[in-house]
């Protein structure tokens, strides 16, 4: 079974930061349409709404550093916008910036200790960061608070499969597989561990799964 782990360490690595992230937003804003946001942002320097409208703009015209700048300004102004530390969690954490992504997270689950989405991706960046057992606590507190949440389920299975807690993975995969039955990554991670635990129909039927749902999967 041993000689298994580095295999699934690997094919877990490949997909393990695909939940960290929001499906990016379809770039519809033009230079001209960003410019107008960044132009009422700048005239009104105190309205946290102004600059987090430029923020999505920015997102969605692939202007990281314009949304990085707006969302700062945003906290600057409400410190108590949950929502806004998460997303500037979100981008430092796509630049790979993870102790200043953990801040923003740990900010925004101070300021809404319900925040489920917030504490999943608290949980991704000490994934990153090799801190697996804050990692599992924040999970852990995502599910808590939202038991029907797929992708922090997922999550928690690759952090304890990262550790070969392949019991404790199958169990995190299984909660996801059956909560969001199309959940192909969660298929394929249960796949890997069932393997590594000697499943191998399991495992397979699992796979099967994963490739009907997500062809590129068996690439």
């Amino acid at each position: 079974m041993n000689h298994l782990r580095p295999l699934l360490l690997l094919a877990l690595v490949l997909l393990g930061s695909a939940d960290s992230l929001t499906a990016a937003a379809p770039t519809t804003v033009t230079p001209q349409q960003l410019k107008r946001y960044v132009d009422y942002a700048n005239a009104h320097t105190g309205d946290a709404r102004a600059w987090y409208d430029l923020a999505i703009a920015a997102k969605r015209a692939g202007q990281t550093d314009v949304e990085k700048a707006a969302l700062e300004r945003v906290v600057g102004i409400n410190a108590m916008s949950a929502k806004a530390w998460n997303n500037l969690g979100l981008l430092h954490f796509k630049l790979r910036e993870y102790p200043e992504a953990f801040d923003c997270y740990r900010k925004a689950v101070t300021v809404n200790a319900k925040y489920a989405g917030a504490w999943s991706n608290l949980g991704n960046t000490c994934r990153a960061m090799k801190r697996y057992n804050d990692a599992e606590e924040a999970y852990k507190k995502a599910t808590t608070i939202d038991p029907r949440f797929a992708g922090a389920w997922y999550s928690l299975g690759n952090c304890y499969a990262a550790q070969g807690k392949y019991p404790d993975a199958r169990e995190c995969f299984l909660a996801a597989v059956k909560i969001e039955p199309t959940y192909s990554r969660a298929w394929y991670g249960l796949s890997l561990v069932r393997k590594a635990l000697g499943e191998n129909i399991e495992a397979d039927a699992a796979m099967k799964r994963a490739v009907q749902l997500e062809p590129n999967l068996a690439k």
